[in-house]
């Protein structure tokens, strides 16, 4: 199922918010609203939030059997799951790391976490350097 993006809702500010909004000098052209001044030569963008925007099917419909999602960087480097993981303390541990591995994806490790976590931590990182031998 392919989807494509349609407007759902206005945006924030119109016409009639601008007029009542003291601090925002308003330039309206055309009778259409081109822009917000926020500052000397610095204009606001119309944008829109989630709430705003939704996805609805296409005319194409896209099996999931016939996309690939692999990732390559020369002949060496490929990603079956291209997604990579901060290396942050709360995000990945040693566990995630080398499931997230198996998956075809890349965890970062914060090695003064592991170092700081573990009261010996060269079996944690021995275990680390093995897994990528066991897929």
């Amino acid at each position: 199922m392919a989807f494509r993006i349609i407007r759902a809702s206005p945006p924030h500010w119109s016409k009639h918010t601008l007029k009542q909004s003291p601090i925002a000098t308003r330039e309206i052209l055309s009778g259409e609203l081109s822009g917000l001044q926020i500052g000397i030569g610095r204009y606001a963008r119309r944008a829109y939030g989630f709430d705003e925007v939704a996805l609805v099917p296409g005319g194409v419909t896209l099996n999931p059997d016939e996309v690939d999602i692999t990732f390559s960087m020369g002949d060496r480097f490929k990603l079956e799951l291209p997604f990579w993981a901060s290396a942050m303390d709360g995000v990945v541990d040693v566990e995630f790391a080398i499931a997230m591995g198996k998956l075809g994806g890349v965890a970062v490790l914060n090695l003064d976490g592991v170092h700081t976590r573990y009261e010996d931590s060269r079996p944690v990182i021995e275990r680390i350097a093995a897994a990528d031998k066991s897929t």
